[in-house]
């Protein structure tokens, strides 16, 4: 496994539009996903949404990875994920949908990637997961999510962590 050097959250932009449509459109992520194979004009949409919805922040996590022909490193993008604001029945928290690209999976970027992001959040946090997504579950459970009554919300498997730091997103009742 490598470990990781230097790593970024970054706001997604316009030239990782075309990467995250080929992750979003990967057999694998399609398959684990809670929505469909996206077309381009669906794709173009979601993207639009997460620039101009203020409850909706999309970041790429970039990490450093050494370059073999002269042993430097260079950031590469290797995960997404969509923060936004979810208001539901049990409450308000931060919902956080993520993947990691597929030539990047396996090699423990999304445990390190959702860790960072839980680390930074701040406030309850709630994750939808397909049951046969092992690799999520594994994922959020490292992140001190727990399952909590499968049944609710359209049949999914819904996570919360009840603790946060300060970061990206601030409760208005905290300081």
């Amino acid at each position: 496994m490598m470990e990781s050097k230097d790593y970024e959250f970054r706001l997604v932009e316009r030239a990782d539009e075309l990467n995250l449509f080929e992750w979003r459109s990967d057999p694998v992520t399609v398959a684990r996903s809670l929505f469909p194979e996206p077309t381009q004009d669906e794709h173009d949409a979601w993207m639009f949404r997460g620039v101009c919805d203020p409850r909706i922040k999309r970041v790429i996590y970039d990490e450093a990875y050494p370059q073999q022909f002269d042993g430097t490193t260079r950031m590469m993008s290797v995960g997404q994920v969509t923060i936004r604001a979810y208001y539901g029945p049990a409450g308000d928290a931060l919902q956080c949908p993520f993947q990691v690209g597929p030539a990047y999976r396996k090699q423990g970027v999304g445990t390190r990637m959702m860790t960072r992001l839980h680390g930074l959040l701040l406030g309850p946090r709630v994750a939808h997961v397909k049951p046969e997504n092992e690799a999520s579950r594994k994922i959020l459970a490292a992140c001190g999510f727990v399952e909590i009554d499968p049944t609710e919300l359209w049949d999914r498997y819904r996570f919360t962590v009840r603790d946060g730091l300060i970061g990206l997103f601030r409760d208005p009742n905290t300081q």
